[in-house]
């Protein structure tokens, strides 16, 4: 896992320019896209080592290797440091090319004049080309190796999100429609693009850089109130000799203001990006900056509900017919009967919604920089 401190160490390897002429397609190039004439380079480039010369072919991932064979080796063995795959070359020349390796191995050739007898050896490390088709997050990338070039296609994204961090690449060639931006365009989440630099030696092509934050996210409604107004008063109940008049219960209590809605979230800034070139030549970069907006306050809570009315007047009318005399246990007789219940009180209004939460302010923008032997020329 890459933090933002990571430094994506890229190795710089020593160019002596000279155009071969040549064109070999091994297994190397048979698979990759092809570059479109604006970003190719011109003929092959070599690279030398102890013994060997590297060939740097037109298309991604395209290399050659050719030895230079001492006097009385009679055969060369090449090991793959990683698969420890082997393979036998017989000599019939004092150089011979081997277009099988495949860029970002490294290889170990042996040079023998008898079955047991080695003369010398030497290592070949290939260089590590990346090619970049689609959307891809820049701790994606393999950068456990030093790279040599690094295309990116026509619909080729690197998103760089809020890392601070290095990138290095000697050569950066870019299709038109290739882009490096911090995040997608429309994400939420306040966050702020990162601090990006990318040294390269050489840029061929053309680069989009959109520097965007995210907006914020939207604020939370207010939350409903627990319970509601107090309920009006009862009236009680009574006894009397009639049902006239009966009163009526109190009024419930009106409700509270809802709550606020809750603040929406600040945008994020833009971040910043610096690409330092030593050969800008050919290269073409438009830079973007999209600072994030903020997010919309939430709508108030709903106002608490008003109370229930209180419950009107219960009565009880006691009467006695005239004449009637005591019943068998000498109780004078009566009559009891219940009015029908007085109105009950109105019930109390709700309270009003709550406040609309803030906005959230939107997010800053950085800066952009492409900078040339020190200089920044954009």
């Amino acid at each position: 896992m890459m933090n933002s401190k990571t430094t994506l160490a890229l190795l710089f390897v020593p160019l002596f320019l000279g155009a071969c002429g040549v064109e070999i397609r091994d297994k190397n190039q048979g698979d990759q896209p092809p570059m479109s004439a604006n970003v190719r380079q011109e003929g092959w480039i070599t690279m030398s080592g102890n013994m060997f010369t590297i060939e740097e072919g037109l298309e991604p991932k395209s290399y050659r290797v050719k030895l230079r064979i001492p006097d009385e080796v009679r055969f060369v063995e090449r090991t793959d440091r990683r698969t420890l795959v082997k393979k036998r070359f017989w000599i019939d020349s004092r150089e011979i090319t081997d277009g099988e390796v495949v860029s970002g191995e490294s290889y170990e050739y042996a040079f023998f004049r008898t079955p047991t007898e080695n003369l010398a050896s030497t290592t070949v490390h290939v260089p590590m080309d990346i090619v970049v088709e689609s959307t891809i997050a820049h701790d994606k990338i393999e950068m456990t190796k030093p790279i040599r070039r690094l295309y990116l296609g026509p619909n080729a994204v690197i998103q760089t999100g809020s890392a601070n961090f290095e990138m290095r690449a000697e050569r950066l060639l870019a299709e038109p429609g290739a882009r490096i931006e911090t995040f997608a365009k429309g994400a939420s989440g306040s966050q702020s693009g990162g601090q990006v630099r990318l040294f390269i030696w050489k840029g061929i092509g053309d680069l989009r850089i959109e520097l965007r934050g995210q907006h914020g996210l939207n604020g939370a409604a207010g939350p409903a109130h627990g319970g509601r107004a107090a309920d009006g008063a009862a009236a009680g109940t009574q006894r009397a000799n009639h049902c006239k008049h009966m009163a009526g219960g109190g009024p419930g209590a009106n409700g509270a203001i809802g709550n606020a809605g809750g603040a929406g979230g600040h945008g994020g800034s833009t971040g910043s990006f610096e690409i330092e070139a030593t050969d800008n030549s050919e290269f073409k970069v438009q830079a973007v900056f999209e600072p994030g907006q903020g997010g919309a306050g939430g709508e108030g809570g709903p106002g608490q509900p008003g109370g229930h009315g209180g419950a009107g007047e219960s009565r009880t009318v006691i009467w006695r017919e005239r004449g009637m005399g005591p019943d068998f246990h000498g109780i004078p007789m009566v009559h009891r009967d219940e009015c029908p219940r007085g109105p009950n009180g109105p019930a109390g209004h709700a309270g009003p919604p709550g406040a609309r939460g803030q906005d959230g302010v939107p997010g800053g923008t950085g800066f952009f920089c492409l900078k040339v032997r020190g200089v920044c020329v954009e």
